[in-house]
């Protein structure tokens, strides 16, 4: 065997070595990828979930409902004053 042909063949094993181990990066990188897009796929749905949350506990409904269980109740006589003196006047400031 003359030099040539083990250069090629030696070029030939680091080629196949480099192959696999770029492979081997691949196949790793690519169970991150599934890995993180499940989380992500998890976190949107906790995120929809929580979403939804917060949307029924603030509804006027739920905020009544609470208040009613608190113990709050609609005034059956609602009294306005007329020509009352606001709070805080002008000269107060």
């Amino acid at each position: 065997m003359n030099k040539a042909q083990k250069i090629v063949i030696s070029l030939i094993a680091v080629l196949i070595v480099v192959t696999v181990l770029v492979a081997i990066k691949a196949t790793s990188e690519g169970a991150t990828l599934v890995a993180l897009e499940s989380k992500s796929t998890r976190l949107e749905a906790e995120n929809q979930a929580l979403r939804e949350k917060v949307v029924n506990s603030t509804s006027l409904t739920k905020v009544s409902e609470d208040a009613t269980g608190l113990g709050f109740k609609k005034p059956e006589n609602i009294t306005y004053l007329e020509g009352a003196a606001p709070a805080l006047s002008a000269e107060a400031r």
